[in-house]
């Protein structure tokens, strides 16, 4: 029952655990580039500093369901390109112009080819397909305007044009950038904020149920600790010292009969004498204490049968 119980807590800790740390869309994780844009392209950097893969990595991280995103280089061959999104990938993010040019100037960077907007959109539903990031921009990172250029079939209809981004960036035009993320990366992080206090939250829940797990540990322990008492002919609880197996009874007397302590007390040493002139008087505690010359070693009643016993196996 006990081992029950404890596998019970224990599942239930791993799921708040699991449950803290599960990711909420908008929340950022982990945005990782290992690309490095030949040179030549630093046109292609944002206001701060950053490449396209980077800038693509942030966006794509925080449609993630994992919260994290890398960005690994392609192989070096010039024909090589970015593969469109696919099973779980197709989300509201990838499947925006705004993710598919950042991703094109990154294969673009590394002097590798590109693939056309309709290519790239093929797998996406009509309803996720937008011109515009569908969140927040995530704080640490801003979309470099050029990526916002039409690059569907009301524009150029041939996807990312190298020519016409270097064109508007060079320009230092603001015209293209959708006035509600427009230095949105400056603003809060909603989705950070709600996450951290989620967190919080599902931290605060792990340890309770750890405390009410430790509580419930101690009182079992308490309990098999008052297995190990007897009750004695009065009515009272005992306690023998360990390795002691009880009174032993010879010639219709007990010998090794232990005292009786008051409840709620242990003992921890060697085996009890008998208790001191008899039993207890009413309302007193009995001790395992003597005090000077109050008891008479000689006559006492655990060496009369000490003796009486030696005698029976003489005889």
């Amino acid at each position: 029952m006990h081992y029950s119980r404890r596998l019970s807590l224990w599942t239930l800790c791993a799921a708040v655990l699991w449950w803290s740390w599960m990711p909420l869309p908008g929340v950022l994780g982990a945005a990782v580039s290992h690309v490095t844009c030949k040179a030549g392209n630093d046109w292609m950097k944002n206001d701060l500093g950053q490449d396209p893969c980077v800038v693509y990595a942030y966006l794509s991280a925080t449609c993630s369901t994992s919260a994290n995103w890398t960005v690994d280089p392609l192989s070096g061959d010039p024909r090589a390109t970015y593969n469109p999104p696919s099973g779980q990938l197709i989300n509201q993010c990838q499947c925006t112009t705004v993710l598919y040019s950042l991703l094109q100037a990154c294969s673009t960077c590394q002097a590798c080819s590109t693939l056309s907007w309709s290519a790239w959109s093929s797998p996406c539903p009509s309803n996720y397909i937008g011109k515009t990031y569908p969140y927040a921009i995530p704080s640490g990172t801003q979309i470099p305007g050029w990526a916002y250029l039409d690059v569907t079939a009301s524009g150029d209809g041939l996807g990312w044009n190298e020519t016409a981004a270097e064109q508007y960036a060079l320009s230092g035009s603001t015209s293209l950038e959708p006035a509600s993320q427009q230095k949105t990366h400056s603003g809060p992080n909603i989705g950070l904020i709600v996450g951290v206090v989620v967190g919080v939250i599902g931290g605060t829940v792990l340890l309770v149920l750890l405390w009410l797990w430790w509580c419930a540990h101690r009182g079992a322990r308490r309990q098999r600790e008052l297995s190990l008492y007897s009750v004695d002919a009065d009515g009272q609880r005992v306690t023998y010292a360990p390795g002691y197996a009880g009174p032993t009874t010879v010639n219709g007397r007990q010998i090794g009969r232990p005292m009786t302590l008051a409840q709620g007390h242990s003992y921890n040493g060697v085996p009890p004498l008998p208790p001191v002139n008899g039993a207890a008087s009413p309302g007193r505690r009995r001790t395992g204490f003597l005090r000077p010359g109050s008891y008479d070693w000689r006559n006492s009643q655990f060496v009369q049968s000490l003796h009486s016993w030696r005698g029976s196996r003489g005889g």
